[in-house]
């Protein structure tokens, strides 16, 4: 995998892990403690998607992406339900655009990952 391909890869494992680090302390403003447990689970995983990314290991990067992705379906779901109120601060179209963003780029990812 060449430089850029692993600064993209690196690219949406932070912002991942960004979205982990938001979740966590805001999980009762949405109401339910899965919140919480996204945000951990996100983390953790973007955190060890950015290990296997540099020691380049392409299976295990590749089965990171598909869980990350796979993930983003029921807060997408969620933000989808909710669109117009907002949770936390953040408006329910902003939530949907950057989970809906999280799993596109998550299967372009795994589309690339040769």
């Amino acid at each position: 995998m060449d430089k850029k391909r692993k600064a993209l890869f690196s690219c949406y494992f932070l912002l991942a892990a960004l979205m982990g680090v938001f979740y966590i302390p805001n999980g009762p403003n949405f109401g339910k403690s899965v919140v919480e447990l996204w945000g951990i689970v996100a983390l953790v995983l973007a955190c060890a998607g950015i290990v296997v990314l540099w020691i380049n290991n392409r299976l295990a990067t590749k089965a990171i992406c598909v869980i990350m992705s796979v993930i983003q379906l029921p807060p997408v779901w969620w933000w989808m339900i909710f669109m117009t109120d907002r949770f936390a601060g953040m408006p329910g179209l902003l939530g949907f655009g950057i989970h809906a963003l999280l799993f596109v780029w998550g299967l372009v990812n795994i589309a690339t990952c040769r």
